[in-house]
């Protein structure tokens, strides 16, 4: 039985903005964390505090997850503060996110094949057959550890996107609960802990902390509870302490990534990071109290916060070729970094007008016409 529609008002564009925004910038995390890595060899291993330009590849990646869960969450949030009985649409769901998630990702896969064929880097790997290429074209390839990290290097994130969507499935239709992100947190503390004495130390699913899907859900899960909670609530603070405290939790967040406590010999600031993504959210949907519109000044960053997708996707495809134009002599090293960076925002914004911007458009109007299970959905999931 469709919910009827919520009495709760819809959120103001200032707080999807910030999210908009915050979406943007953990994108944009991600590709200074490759683009540090691969010219300048900066990792987590670093002796100095450069090694926060690769810590910010992970902080990105949990910012994007706790983000999509807040994004797909607050409809069935909104729907069920307005004390009507919830059924979410399933097969409107699935088309919906299919249509945001596939056509790009293919695109995006595309152009990595492409591009592997002329240089191989750390995100781009040409050697790949046709069983990693299907299994990456089926969103399957996070599945087994021979196809974890295939083709494209980033396009893990994207499988555990799907396992996300699936599983919410099982929580829709209920309030999200802090004892469910519990129980789902210490199930995947139990299985990383299995995995990690278990499996071999080049394995993918002991590599990346996150890289498992139960041991990553209970991030995308916060997000959820910070829908719930905002819904609810609708907080406002005084703006100036309201942008200290954002200032101190994405402080906090950076300085994760320079110490690395360990208890029974597990790293646990990979475990500790979700909580202050989380906090970085729940503080940028918070309204300010007597705040001024949005300045026109954030423009750029609501832009890339729309592409940010598309930024993520294709940022191993600049980068190769941005390596493939220096060992072709076309292109000075030194240029190397600030040349990735603008062709992948160029990328990124091309694929943004061209295929996600038309799709979006195209499936409103679908909704437009077709009675829906859900209150409208005011923004776009975050992909990692």
């Amino acid at each position: 039985m469709p919910a009827p529609p919520s009495p709760v008002a819809p959120p103001d564009d200032r707080k999807i903005g910030n999210i908009e925004r915050l979406r943007g910038l953990a994108a944009l995390a991600v590709v200074i964390c490759h683009i540090a890595g691969h010219f300048y060899g900066f990792t987590r291993d670093s002796p100095g505090p450069e090694r926060l330009f690769a810590w910010l590849g992970q902080a990105g990646v949990a910012l994007f997850f706790v983000i999509s869960g807040f994004c797909i969450r607050l409809p069935e949030a909104r729907a069920l503060a307005g004390g009507g009985v919830v059924r979410l649409d399933v097969r409107e769901f699935l088309a919906r996110r299919f249509i945001r998630i596939a056509p790009p990702y293919w695109l995006a896969l595309a152009a990595s094949i492409a591009v592997g064929a002329l240089i191989e880097t750390e995100l781009i790997d040409g050697a790949r057959g046709p069983v990693d290429i299907a299994a990456h074209a089926l969103v399957l390839h996070t599945l087994w550890p021979s196809t974890f990290l295939g083709t494209n290097g980033v396009f893990w994130t994207i499988g555990l996107e799907v396992h996300f969507y699936l599983a919410y499935l099982l929580f829709a239709n209920r309030p999200a609960r802090v004892w469910t992100a519990a129980a789902l947190l210490a199930l995947g503390l139990a299985v990383f802990g299995a995995a990690s004495t278990t499996l071999p130390a080049d394995n993918p699913w002991r590599i990346v902390g996150q890289g498992i899907f139960l041991t990553s859900f209970w991030q995308w899960y916060l997000g959820a509870l910070i829908a719930d909670w905002w819904v609810q609530r609708r907080p406002a603070a005084p703006a100036a302490v309201l942008w200290m405290a954002r200032a101190v939790a994405v402080a906090a967040a950076l300085s994760l990534g320079l110490a690395d406590p360990r208890v029974l010999g597990l790293h646990i600031n990979g475990w500790i990071l979700p909580f202050a993504a989380a906090a970085i959210v729940a503080l940028f949907v918070v309204r300010p109290a007597h705040s001024p519109a949005p300045s026109r000044l954030l423009e750029p960053f609501n832009l890339l916060g729309r592409a940010s997708y598309s930024l993520y996707l294709f940022h191993p495809v600049a980068l190769s070729l941005a390596a493939f134009a220096i060992l072709q002599g076309a292109l000075p090293a030194w240029a190397g970094p600030a040349t990735c960076l603008a062709l992948a925002i160029l990328l990124a914004m091309a694929s943004y007008a061209l295929v996600e911007r038309p799709l979006l458009r195209w499936r409103s109007r679908l909704r437009r016409n077709r009675a829906s299970s859900v209150v409208g959905e005011p923004a776009e999931a975050a992909t990692a």
